[in-house]
Order: structure tokens, then sequence, then C-alpha cells
């Protein structure tokens, strides 16, 4: 983006004026003048380009060109002159430590990942000779600030920040913690179950998988899958258990990427067993929907709210049922735009039916409108069966009623043969009507808009594998089978991490937005109130990535440019010294209040 440089002008008699619609500008030239003995009279000499003008304000104008590049490189010169005389005022703008790590340090020992991954480990480490517990508690927080592909960086990264393992921990040993947790499965079942320890009682669990590729062919869980780019890759898959009541991941299974949903539940309800997880209700999409799976699920007397798809024959006979009820009947209070009502399939088991009445409007037209437009294809002179696209036909056929009308006699065929194209209104009211609709199956027998709130609280687990696909590793890349368990176990626990820290930084943008609206025109709050907006504008914008990447960054400063002394401008500081302080690791400014609701602020 070009910065603008302006410049005091004033107008006078010689300046000639040019608009040049391609860059929408008015540029101002010099034009002075002569008197010519040859010519007898004045002439004009050689224009000189000035600027252009400033909309608004005839007291300036805007430097082009040459004489603009001239001036910015004189004010560089200038901030350079003045910043060399300068840095006494600035020193207090250096960071002594890294905050990033300070931060980190807080959220893995808030979230318990810390004391989780020690109680782990120790199985393996019961002497702490190996230091395994620091060696892992650092590898999840490089995990947590850089991608994960080049384990060499490791070594850069400890000497930049104040780790749990203050020597050096090589590639090679990197590979060795992998197959150390990887040939012990008690490591993972004791995180489990230190996982699910703050969840005694019923717990809500989302039940989801996604597909990891690798290039290795050495994985006996890895099967051949297609790959958009390298057809090379195979597949392992993914399954998460996610707590939705605290937005927390609970544990992981790997399993072979051939493995279907539906044929995975089984052995994840074993493994949930194993781990100790009892009593609980379980959240899927119709991916897991199956009548053996529904039935497993009720013989383990295990809650469940699962998404039942239209297609099923129970449903659509339910909606031919209800439809007048959902387009008549009460919205839901979690989403006014929704109809909900509860159907009783017998065996302890409820059907809630679902219709999304402004979405549905807005599919309608969508579809009404490609109707129309196929009629006039349809309606249109030469016209043949035969040379329509295929996926095209099932429409045709479905919804529009085609009568060809033969001539009387062969002689006039070509004058009075035609064909009258009008839609079936009868299909399309009822494929209309059933648009925007979705089916719920629980045993839970309660209201519809209680199960629409646990069902689309799962979309959750979609933002974790995001998450551990682009900011922690989009892809396996190790060799055995153990180190592929081991890498797993510390991807699973920076995950926690980051979901933790994230909900952290949620919270901390509801206080604010509630603080702002109460104190936002109190005379003694204006000021606290005009810097919490000014930390709750730069949450908004930015991820919890560049937000770690700009505590990350800052420490050894060497402030130079305009710029930089821009960034560390008394606002930023005071911004950042707010966020750090809301992150239990720095103190409030002087007068100013903290939030209430910050139990785990502690230094």
């Amino acid at each position: 983006m070009v910065t603008p440089v302006y410049v005091p002008f004033e107008k006078e008699p010689g300046h000639h004026y040019e608009y040049r619609p391609r860059y929408g500008k008015v540029y101002i030239y010099d034009r002075p003048s002569h008197w010519s003995r040859a010519k007898g009279q004045m002439v004009l000499d050689k224009a000189t380009l000035l600027g252009a003008e400033v909309p608004g304000d005839p007291t300036k104008i805007e430097l082009l060109g040459h004489r603009r590049k001239a001036a910015l490189a004189a004010m560089n010169q200038e901030s350079q002159t003045e910043n060399d005389g300068q840095n006494s005022t600035i020193c207090h703008a250096k960071i002594e430590r890294n905050r990033a790590m300070a931060v980190l340090d807080n959220m893995f020992r808030a979230s318990g990942v810390d004391g989780q991954t020690a109680s782990a480990l120790h199985c393996i480490d019961k002497d702490g000779m190996l230091n395994l517990a620091a060696k892992g508690q650092t590898l999840m927080r490089y995990m947590f600030l850089f991608e994960t592909a080049t384990a060499g960086r490791l070594d850069i990264f400890q000497r930049e920040h104040s780790c749990p393992y203050p020597d050096v921990i090589t590639e090679s040993e990197v590979g060795q913690l992998y197959e150390l947790v990887g040939n012990e499965p008690t490591c993972k079942m004791i995180f489990f179950q230190e996982r699910y320890r703050n969840h005694k009682g019923e717990l809500i669990i989302a039940f989801d998988s996604t597909t990891y590729s690798t290039y290795s062919s050495n994985l006996s869980i890895a099967n051949k899958s297609y790959d958009a780019v390298n057809a090379k890759t195979h597949g392992i898959k993914l399954f998460q258990l996610y707590a939705i009541d605290t937005n927390e991941p609970i544990a992981w299974f790997l399993l072979p990427g051939s493995m279907t949903d539906c044929k995975a539940l089984s052995y994840a309800v074993d493994e949930l067993r194993a781990i100790g997880i009892d009593k609980l209700e379980l959240v899927a999409d119709s991916g897991f929907m199956s009548e053996e799976n529904i039935a497993l699920l009720e013989s383990k007397s295990i809650g469940f709210v699962v998404r039942n798809p239209n297609h099923r024959s129970v449903v659509r006979k339910a909606f031919d049922a209800h439809l007048p009820e959902l387009n008549y009947g009460s919205c839901l209070k979690q989403d006014p735009q929704v109809a909900g009502t509860k159907v009783a399939l017998g065996n302890d088991r409820f059907l809630y039916l679902y219709k999304n009445l402004v979405q549905n409007h807005v599919e309608a037209s969508n579809f009404n409108r490609q109707l129309y437009a196929l009629t006039d294809s349809v309606s249109a002179e030469g016209w043949k069966r035969a040379n329509t696209d295929e996926d095209l036909l099932p429409l045709i056929d479905k919804f529009l009623v085609v009568n060809e009308i033969a001539a009387p006699s062969k002689a006039d065929a070509a004058h009075t043969s035609r064909r009258e194209v009008s839609l079936n209104s009868e299909a399309v009211i009822e494929y209309c009507n059933k648009l925007s609709t979705f089916a719920l199956i629980s045993s839970k027998d309660t209201s519809p808009d209680e199960i629409y709130r646990i069902y689309f609280m799962r979309e959750h687990i979609e933002d974790s594998y995001a998450c551990l696909k682009g900011s922690i590793d989009d892809r396996f890349r190790v060799q055995s089978d153990p180190r592929l368990e081991g890498r797993t176990f510390f991807m699973f626990g920076t995950l926690c991490v980051r979901q933790y820290s994230q909900s952290c930084i949620n919270i901390i943008k509801n206080e604010l937005r509630r603080f702002i609206a109460v104190h936002k025109d109190e005379n003694g709050y204006k000021g606290q109130a005009k810097a919490y907006q000014h930390l709750l504008s730069w949450l908004d914008n930015s991820s919890l990535g560049k937000i770690f990447d700009w505590l990350d960054g800052a420490q050894d400063l060497s402030v130079q440019t305009n710029a930089a002394k821009y960034y560390w401008s008394e606002p930023i500081l005071k911004r950042d010294q707010l966020l750090l302080a809301f992150l239990g690791v720095d103190d409030f400014p002087e007068g100013y209040k903290e939030l209430p609701n910050w139990e785990w602020l502690k230094h």
C-alpha cells in the first residue's frame, strides 16, 4: 500500500490543473511563461508536475513520483537522526523476558496439561533420571509456537526461551521420546484418566473423526487413500472425544483410514470403558447413525444425540406428519429462525424435527429459479432429451410436465408441432417444504431447544481439527507405529492447551465487552474503558497464533523507524500489559481494577 505524502501548497496564477480519470485525481503543474522576441508573444515553458490536489483541503498537495521519493528519503534520514539521540527515552519498550513463554507456562499450568503430562510419563521415568516430564513439556511448548515439520528447530527454540528442560533436545532424542511413549500404552490411558478427572459425573462427549495423510509405508495402521495432491499418501483416521460442556478435548484414538465411522463407534465405547468413563452422553453426526450403533448405545446405557439422515423412512414419515406443525409452530429460544418439535418413537427413543424457516425461503427461491431456467431450456426450439445433461434429467422427470403436441399431418409438422412445459406444482411444493429440515434421534426426553443446543455445541470439535492440521501439524512424519502414537500424544497435549488458551481469550473479550457497556460513559472509567476497547479491537482482529507471534517476537528490541516507535508507543505497551495482566503474568496498570471471575489469574 502506497503511503501518501502531503506538503503545504499555495495557488499561483501559473499553475495548470488537469483531471486524469484513470487515477481519479486532479494533477497540478507549474507552467511558467516568458516573452519571446522571435515570436513576438508570450511562450509557455516546459510544465513541471507539482503533485495532486487534496480533495477538501486546498492548502495541501500530495507529492507524486520523484518528489515523493525524495521527501520520504529525507523523512527517513530525519527519523534516523532523531532516533540516535532518543534511545534513552524508549528503553522502557525493551522486554527482559519472553512474554509468550510466560503466558504459555501459565496456560500449561492452569489447564492442567503440565501435571497430566508428568503423571503420564511417570510410569516410564519413575525415578526422574531421564527427565521425560520436562522434555515432554518443552516439546509441547515448541509445538504450540511453531509448526512441527522440522524438529531440528527445537534447539533454537530452547536457546530463545526459558523451557522446563534447559538442555538441548536433539532430533534423535525427540524420536526416542516418541518411541518410549508409543511403546507404553499406559501413558496414554493415564493421560486420558487425568483429563477425565475434571469431569466427574455425567459427561456429554462429541465423537468425530478426521483423516491424516502420511508418506510412510512402514505404518501398519496406515491404509492407501486418495489424496488430491499426491496419490502415494496413506490415510490414518484420528477419532477424538470432546467435552462439549467445557470445549475441552478428552481423548483420541488412531484407527486405520479405511475403517468407517459406524464401525469405529463400538471400538470407541470399549476404549471409554477402559479409561473409566462410564457415565456419558454421546453426540455425533449422521456418519455414525446406524441401527446397530443405536442398539449398542442402548445396551450400554449410554445416552445419545445423533443426526438421523432425512432419507430414512422413519424420518420421511415424521416430516410428512409434522410439517404443518413446524411451519406454524413456535420457534426455538436458541435460534428464533428455527422451529422444532418432538416425536416419540417408542423404546425410549425420540425424534426431534427442525426446520430453518428463514433459510427455507432462500433455498426455495433458489430452487424455483433453477426450475424456471430449466423450463425455458426445455421449451426452447431444438431441445432434445438425448442431448440433455444426465444430472438434469431427474429434475425434469420429477418437477416438470412436458407435453409434446404433434402436428395433425406430416406435411405441416414443421409448423404446427409444439412442446408445452409446466411445473408439477404438487411435487415442487412438497420438495420445497422439506428444504432446510433435519432430524436428530436421541434417548433424552427433553425439549427441542435443549437437544438443538447439545448437538450444535459439537461443532467446536471441527475447530480443534482445524487447529491440529493448521497450527500444529498437517501430516504425520514418522516411520514406525510407536513413534506415531508418541507423536500424537504430544500433539494432543498441545491441542488441549491451545483450546484452553482460546477459551481464555474468549472469556477476556466477553468481560471487556461487559465492562465497556457498563462503564463507558462514567467519568471515573472513561480512560479505562478506552484502553479496554483498544485491547478488544486487537483481540477481535487477531487469531490466537498472531497474538502469540506478537508476544513471542518482543525481546531485545532496537527501535529504528517511526513505524517501530508506533508499535512500541504508550497505547500499545498498555494494551499488551492489560492482556498479560488478564492472562496472569503481569500487573494491571495503576488505577485499573481487575475484572471479576479470574480465579486462574495467579502469578
